[in-house]
C-alpha cells in the first residue's frame, strides 16, 4: 500500500472488522498512504461453511463455525 503511486486511484478495503483492532491499525496505514479506508461487516459473524481441518500457522485447529467472530 505504501508503495502505490499517490496519484493511482483506489481505497484501502477491510472486509470483516470483528472488534475493530485491525481497523484501527489499517486506519494508520491508510493515513500514511493518503488513502480512504472503507470497512465492510455483516455484523452476523461467519456464514455456514463445510470446511474442516483448517490449521493455523501455529498448528492449531481453526474455529470457523457459523456465527464465529460476531
Amino acid at each position: 500500500m505504501l508503495q502505490a503511486a499517490p496519484n493511482e486511484p483506489g481505497v484501502l478495503v477491510e472486509a470483516g472488522c470483528f472488534k475493530g483492532g485491525s481497523t484501527a491499525k489499517l486506519s494508520l496505514l491508510a493515513e500514511l498512504a493518503g488513502r480512504e479506508l472503507v470497512v465492510f461487516d455483516s455484523f452476523e459473524g461467519l456464514p455456514d461453511n463445510d470446511e474442516s481441518g483448517q490449521v493455523t500457522i501455529q498448528g492449531e485447529v481453526s474455529d470457523f463455525r457459523k456465527g464465529r467472530y460476531l
